[in-house]
């Protein structure tokens, strides 16, 4: 069994919602024009950015997890940043941080790829 410790509360997860969705958004527009334009590798490539960040955002909402506040040794549970005290608490969720990063990369990588081979 796994603990999921939590690092954003119910509106910092919305907002992660929305922005990933406008990130998507905008990779899913890139992907069509790299696509319909025919244009050269190098610049496909560029659609690994916007991926990413749509992919960041977004895997953090099941997760629970903001990467950022994580890697700050901060939580916003929806009444503002505060500190995470408790040493094991923090490392558990920079763990769960990077699996989120993890994830994400591997996301915008496959998806970068598949554009790349098209």
């Amino acid at each position: 069994m796994s603990i999921c410790l939590v690092n954003i509360g119910p509106h910092q997860r919305r907002r992660r919602l929305i922005g990933g969705s406008v990130w998507l958004i905008a990779a899913i527009g890139a992907m069509i024009v790299v696509l319909s334009q025919e244009i050269s590798l190098p610049w496909r490539l560029t659609v690994f950015f916007p991926t990413l960040f749509a992919a960041v955002c977004l895997l953090q909402v099941p997760a629970k997890t903001c990467v950022f506040l994580a890697a700050a040794g901060q939580r916003n549970l929806d009444a503002g940043n505060e500190r995470v005290t408790d040493a094991s608490e923090r490392r558990l969720l920079q763990h769960q941080a990077w699996r989120v990063m993890l994830r994400a990369i591997a996301v915008a990588a496959v998806a970068t790829l598949i554009v790349a081979l098209l």
